[in-house]
Parts: structure tokens; sequence; C-alpha cells
């Protein structure tokens, strides 16, 4: 089966910030300034370290229970 990195990326992101939505639940996120009128919705500093390391695990399990190679995704 062949697998495209992208959407392997889409799903373990998507498990991921669900993960650290119900780790967090109203302290997921914030609005943070980018320009005088426009504001952009991101991870607190604390999820955002808490799903880069949760990320990784997941990867890693789904990689591991469905045998994918991560060094040999396709990119599309």
């Amino acid at each position: 089966m062949k697998v495209d990195k992208s959407d392997f990326m889409e799903l373990v992101s998507d498990i991921t910030t669900m993960v650290v939505i119900q780790r967090f639940g109203e302290d997921t996120f914030e609005e943070v300034k980018i320009f005088e009128w426009h504001y952009e919705t991101q991870f607190t500093e604390d999820a955002q370290d808490f799903f880069n390391e949760q990320y990784d695990v997941i990867e890693t399990m789904i990689a591991n229970k469905l045998k994918i190679n991560l060094d040999l995704l396709a990119s599309v």
C-alpha cells in the first residue's frame, strides 16, 4: 500500500490536535495579533510544546502499527 506523505502528516496532526484539545480544553488556543487589523488563532505555548511531543509519539505509533517506513513515504 502506498501512503502519501502529506496525507499521513495531516492524519497525525489531526489526531494530535484532538489529544491536545482534550488535555488543555479552553487553554488550548490563543489569539495572537499579527498586524494591527489581523489576528490569528494558535496553540498556547504549553499546548504547542505538548503537541510537538505527542506528534512524534503518535506518528511512531501509527507507523509501527501499520508497518509504514516513514523514510519511504511517497510525496505527491
